[in-house]
């Protein structure tokens, strides 16, 4: 058995669980992003495509959020379409605003 292949489908199923129970996707570009530092969270907002509503999502400034945090602002300085996956009732807990749970560039 290969460790790397089972210890990958766990993660992915363990992800897969917790990003499709409730989640929500979205498609649309990054107008803005933001940060301060009580709470050390960053403020993002999302245009969506099909509904022109913006959203806006909180990054918690914590092991883990980098990745979420260089993709939004990969897609907002190349001007880029975004998949944002979330869950509108789970926040970083430094706001009402929903956390991100998978951004994809396209």
């Amino acid at each position: 058995m290969n460790l790397g292949k089972i210890v990958g489908g766990i993660f992915l199923m363990a992800f897969a669980s917790c990003t499709l129970a409730e989640s929500t996707n979205v498609k649309g570009k990054i107008i803005f992003t933001e940060g301060h530092r009580v709470p050390n969270c960053r403020t993002v907002q999302l245009e969506s495509n099909t509904t022109k509503e913006r959203l806006t999502f909180r990054i918690k400034d914590d092991e883990g959020s980098s990745d979420i945090l260089s993709i939004t602002l990969a897609a907002l300085m190349g001007d880029r379409e975004v998949l944002v996956t979330y869950d509108p009732e789970v926040t970083t807990g430094c706001g009402k605003d929903p956390q991100i749970l998978y951004i994809r560039i396209h």
